[in-house]
């Protein structure tokens, strides 16, 4: 055979020349049939030894690019093809890495024991570019169980399908709805792209979920104490996302089984009302219901010891208690003004204090309202308070005192004048004032009429500040903007001083006439003299050239007026009191 050529000369050159020693190993890679692979693809190469290999010795496929240097590849295990007792004919199958790039690549075989390279085979193999990834728009397909499919979409040329059954096609599939996705992970198909003198893509993975509708199951019924919070197992079937609807009124999603936590304030029984998912409206599962025991314990309120108290002072209550208090309880009293239906007696918390043997004290706050009232015993038992009984006795509270000023005013000096002070509480209640600017000394009066009227006459403005308040049930709070002012305006005004010196007026007060006299004035221009009330508002005018003029006031009501006197650019002005 013409491979075994250029032996058979070797072989017969030895003979002419004498004993030949054939103990180094030597090896020829032959041509290789396969000129064109992708990577991880494998090919068959043919080599020819001669000599003798050690144990142990290992024959390995290299590859090398032009210009580039040999590399070992994956080889597996060369088998025997032809021997005799001087050449050796081997094949062995190597594994184009997938990291190769495209081009051209030499091939030769190495060994290891001992160490020998072989020649390079004559042919070179050509490795192809590996095409792109096709495209494709979703990688999750949602179908319901039963409903209609479309074909499976990608972008690309030369596809290749890849069917969880196993079925490899070149045409789309459109994926079946009879039975739903078991797999968490869905049902895989894959799809390649495999371009012109190229090679195959790598896969494109397109998860499908074909749901069912789903159904609900609910597990965890116990027996706990009031306050104990309490895990729910919700199980679904089918694929998520779900909504349900249990018959507490809870609303929720759900992506997978979960736990919901429940708080019941007594025995209940958790119903599945509703679950759905894409696909639609599911029904409840095998356990539909689950159901909470709760031990509430009672607090009965018993009666008091009085029946009326004071606003700030303790209150004490005894009660009885039966069943179990979530641990850190503890006992507090409220409070509530009567009305016609309990059901609707707004209670509010005093502080208090536990003082064993069934015995709770409170004090009931400053700034409670006379009036009769409600009283229990609670336990704040973490999360859900229990509420006790209320007590059969009716507690009537009497108020703190209250007083509040009111009769800021104005007035004229030496006019008598009033102000008031108007109380809260149960009188006869005890107050002082004080004129702020020490015109009156510190005052204090004790009444039982409200409100109370406090009559003055002051000759210049006055504040007056309420001090204290008192009642039978103590001090009232202080409240330090409880003040009024009283603004005196002086009888006589005046404008242009000399002019205003030499003008007299009378009678003040006035009744049915009034006399202006201007004294010592040469009067070279008439007097004008105007009268007008408080709003500016003329009500007669005379002009006169005489030093004295009577004014008649009889059909003018009584009240106070302004008299107004101009001479020339002089003017001069009194407020005159007609009676």
């Amino acid at each position: 055979m013409p491979r075994y050529t250029w032996w058979l000369c070797c072989l017969l050159c030895g003979l002419l020349s004498g004993p030949v020693g054939w103990s180094q190993g030597l090896i020829t890679t032959e041509s290789i049939s396969t000129t064109s692979v992708c990577p991880a693809a494998t090919i068959e190469v043919p080599f020819i030894t001669t000599g003798a290999f050690n144990s142990g010795n290992a024959f390995t496929v290299q590859i090398a690019a032009e210009g580039g240097s040999f590399a070992n590849i994956p080889t597996g295990t060369p088998t025997l093809i032809q021997t005799n007792r001087v050449v050796t004919s081997w094949r062995v199958t190597a594994t184009v890495p997938t990291s190769t790039t495209a081009g051209g690549y030499r091939v030769r075989v190495t060994s290891s024991n001992p160490a020998s390279i072989g020649s390079a085979s004559a042919s070179t193999v050509f490795v192809r570019t590996v095409s792109a990834p096709p495209v494709v728009a979703q990688t999750r397909v949602d179908l319901c169980q039963n409903g209609s499919s479309q074909p499976l979409q990608a972008i690309g040329t030369g596809l290749t399908w890849y069917e969880p059954s196993g079925v490899v096609s070149t045409t789309s599939p459109a994926p079946p709805t009879r039975n739903a996705t078991q797999k968490p992970e869905g049902d895989i198909y894959y799809v390649t792209q495999t371009e012109p003198n190229g090679c195959e893509s790598q896969r494109v993975a397109i998860q499908v979920f074909v749901q069912a509708v789903p159904t609900l199951s609910i597990s965890g019924s116990t027996a706990v104490n009031l306050g104990a919070e309490v895990p729910l197992n919700l199980s679904f079937t089918g694929t998520g996302p779900y909504q349900f609807r249990l018959s507490n009124g809870l609303v929720g999603t759900a992506t997978k089984d979960t736990i919901i936590v429940v708080l019941p304030e007594q025995t209940t029984t958790y119903q599945v009302v509703e679950v759905s998912n894409r696909c639609g409206t599911g029904s409840p599962g095998n356990n539909a219901s689950a159901t909470v025991t709760v031990n509430v314990p009672t607090i009965t309120t018993l009666a008091l010891t009085t029946t009326s108290l004071c606003a700030g002072t303790e209150l004490s209550a005894r009660f009885l208690s039966n069943g179990s208090f979530t641990p850190g309880s503890t006992f507090r009293l409220q409070v509530a003004g009567v009305v016609a239906d309990s059901a609707r007696a707004v209670f509010a918390e005093i502080p208090s204090r536990y003082d064993g043997d069934g015995l709770v004290t409170g004090r009931l706050p400053d700034t409670l309202r006379s009036g009769p009232y409600w009283v229990r015993v609670i336990a704040t038992n973490p999360k859900v308070p229990v509420k006790g009984s209320l007590s059969p006795t009716t507690v009537t509270i009497r108020a703190l005192p209250t007083a509040t000023l009111t009769g800021n005013q104005q007035t004229f000096e030496g006019q008598p004048v009033s102000f008031s002070i108007v109380f809260t509480g149960e009188g006869p209640w005890t107050f002082t004032y004080r004129d702020t600017a020490a015109t009156r000394p510190l005052v204090t009066v004790t009444t039982s009429t409200n409100p109370y009227v406090v009559d003055v006459a002051p000759f210049r403005t006055a504040v007056f500040r309420l001090d204290s308040v008192s009642n039978s049930c103590g001090k009232g709070p202080q409240r330090t903007n409880n003040i009024i002012t009283i603004t005196v305006q002086p009888v006589l005004g005046l404008e242009g001083r000399s002019l205003l010196e030499s003008v007299d007026v009378y009678p003040v007060p006035a009744s049915t006439s009034l006399t202006v006299r201007i004294n010592g004035q040469t009067l070279a221009q008439p007097a004008v003299i105007d009268l007008s009330d408080l709003s500016g508002r003329p009500v007669l005018q005379r002009k006169t050239s005489q030093s004295t003029a009577v004014l008649e006031l009889g059909e003018h009501p009584p009240g106070i007026y302004i008299l107004h006197v101009r001479v020339g650019d002089r003017t001069a002005a009194r407020r005159i009191v007609k009676q």
